[in-house]
């Protein structure tokens, strides 16, 4: 029902959501207990990682829509005297999975059928020594501007773009064969 409202009234149904875990994962057991689903294209850049100063590794976007995404939330963050954001190809690969994910199980939420939320999917996808992780979804716009727009719009979305302590993003994707378009901006922290 709510992907219905969602695509009839092009708007974003669900709030930012952001979720915070003091604590080091790394040596921790995977949440779900399996392999991360495996992504066309999101490790294509790892010949242009360069150092970040974390243990998490700049990436580059996949995709021209990933990079006109990552460049509308850093302009937005400049224009609110914020610093920009590095990219990862880590949040890339958990933030286009879920995209793909809400299409293909037919759902639109934070927390997918088999109850992983943006922490357990960054943590699975490899995001090292994760201590804080955001995420943003939308369904239904037709561009990078119209998605970035409505996230403005919406405080809790407003909010996770502007979150001083994120250090990191990646971007997600994904037009379905029916052209519905899903969006996914995932943020994170490092402890490191």
């Amino acid at each position: 029902m709510t992907r219905l409202l969602a695509g009839l009234l092009r708007g974003i149904v669900a709030v930012g959501l952001l979720v915070s875990l003091p604590a080091c994962l790394e040596g921790l057991p995977l949440p779900g207990g399996g392999g991360f689903p495996d992504v066309p294209g999101d490790d294509g850049n790892d010949s242009g990682v360069t150092d970040s100063g974390y243990c998490e590794p700049i990436g580059i976007p996949d995709t021209n829509t990933q990079q006109q995404m990552l460049n509308a939330l850093n302009n937005y963050r400049i224009e609110n005297s914020l610093a920009t954001l590095m990219y990862s190809d880590t949040l890339e690969q958990a933030a286009q999975a879920h995209a793909q994910d809400m299409s293909f199980r037919n759902f639109f939420d934070h927390t997918n059928p088999d109850g992983d939320g943006p922490f357990d999917r960054a943590v699975t996808a490899g995001f090292c020594h994760a201590m804080m992780i955001g995420e943003n979804i939308a369904y239904g716009q037709q561009s990078v501007a119209e998605v970035q727009n409505g996230w403005e719009g919406s405080p809790g979305h407003n909010a996770n773009m502007l979150h001083t302590q994120y250090t990191f993003v990646g971007m997600g994707h994904y037009v379905s064969l029916l052209g519905e378009q899903y969006w996914v901006q995932l943020f994170g922290t490092t402890i490191d």
